[in-house]
């Protein structure tokens, strides 16, 4: 590609992920709509949330907002025309554009194997798109269950998810955070718990008279899930996340995707 389109194509990409860049899709709250939509906070669009149209558009907000390597998210972010089969004129709005580290731009719609089966043209139309985003510099892909739901991969991402940063935790989360990075490593998620000071919250109702450890939280686990969402370590998804669970050193650059990842391609 020549570096005249490249340019072109990067101010292109730039306004989309930008402030100015309203959705091209609107889904009104309480709208009777044919899905089930939902909201998904998420740091990297510009809004602070992202509308999803169903929950494996939500799904597939997960797998985006727990992986490092994605930095940026813009949902309905565009509208291009192309061609059907039969040589009509249609325009199309995508679910997703994520921009990567590496300055990559994936674009992505989502839609459950059986219905792409039952309808038959979404074949057609993702050729259709793959070409037109070619020539903007980014990828297409059209997900579905079998790969947004492999499974432990979906079980620890969305397990992950929760325990995502919050704007009102406790600041000392980032110190305990700070003070896992200089363990050594590799190690397991277990051993890590038990070698920090801080592996336990205390809490209390108003009518009780002591403080008691809260079992379902455990701000050590909390403070491993954010490092690995951050980049700052490297975490074994290959299988359910446990105490036994594999913690390393983060990829150098993240150039290399785990196989247990969500790949995208690049576009030439």
């Amino acid at each position: 590609m020549e570096l005249h389109k490249r340019i072109e194509n990067q101010a292109y990409w730039n306004e989309v992920f930008s402030e100015a860049n309203e959705p091209k899709k609107e889904i009104k709250p309480g709208s009777r709509y044919k899905t089930l939509p939902g909201w998904h906070p998420t740091r990297k669009s510009v809004r602070g949330i992202v509308r999803t149209r169903e929950p494996l558009m939500a799904d597939a907000m997960v797998h985006v907002d727990t992986n490092p390597f994605n930095v940026a998210v813009a949902e309905f972010p565009v509208v291009v025309g192309y061609r059907t089969a039969a040589g009509k004129s249609r325009e199309h709005v995508p679910d997703l554009a994520i921009r990567r580290r590496d300055g990559s731009i994936a674009v992505v719609d989502v839609m459950p194997f059986y219905v792409q089966r039952h309808l038959g043209w979404p074949a057609h139309r993702t050729e259709q798109l793959r070409e037109i985003f070619v020539d903007l510099g980014a990828h297409y892909q059209l997900l579905d269950e079998r790969m947004l739901h492999i499974r432990p991969l979906i079980d620890n991402l969305r397990l992950m998810w929760r325990h995502k940063r919050l704007a009102c935790q406790q600041a000392w989360i980032d110190e305990l955070a700070d003070e896992i990075l200089e363990l050594p490593l590799p190690s397991r998620i277990g051993t890590i718990m038990r070698s920090v000071k801080r592996n336990a919250m205390l809490g209390r109702w108003s009518d009780d008279e002591e403080w008691k450890v809260v079992g379902e939280v455990n701000p050590a686990f909390t403070a491993i899930m954010q490092l690995s969402m951050e980049g700052r370590i490297g975490i074994d998804l290959r299988h359910p996340l446990s105490q036994f669970t594999q913690l390393s050193r983060p990829r150098a650059e993240f150039v290399e995707p785990a196989t247990t990842e969500l790949r995208f391609e690049r576009a030439a």
